[in-house]
C-alpha cells in the first residue's frame, strides 16, 4: 500500500481508507493505526472534507481520540481547517 508521511504518522492513502470504511463493517470504520488514529481522525488531519462527510454519514465516532487525547474538533481547530470545521459542526 502507498503510504503518506504527515505529522510523523504513516497513513494509508485516503482512497483506500474511504473505500474500506464506507462499504464494510463498523469495525473497519473504527479501526486504529499505531498512533491510535481512526479513519475519521486521519481524514480531518488531511482536510479531506468529502471523506469526513462519508465517514460521518457511515456513523464514525466523532468523539474518538488519538494517542494525545485529541478528537476531530481539536485537530481541525488547531490547524485552522475551516471547511472541515463546517462539516463537523453541521
Amino acid at each position: 500500500m502507498r503510504k503518506i508521511q504527515r505529522m510523523g504518522v504513516n497513513l494509508i492513502a485516503f482512497s483506500q481508507i474511504s473505500s474500506c470504511c464506507c462499504r464494510k463493517a463498523r469495525a473497519c470504520i473504527e479501526a486504529r493505526n499505531k498512533d491510535y488514529y481512526t479513519p475519521l481522525l486521519l481524514a480531518v488531519c488531511h482536510s479531506s472534507t468529502d471523506i469526513v462527510k462519508d465517514l460521518l454519514h457511515a456513523k464514525a465516532d466523532f468523539l474518538a481520540t488519538e494517542s494525545m487525547d485529541r478528537n476531530v474538533f481539536h485537530l481541525a481547530a488547531s490547524s485552522s481547517q475551516t471547511p472541515v470545521c463546517k462539516v463537523l459542526s453541521s
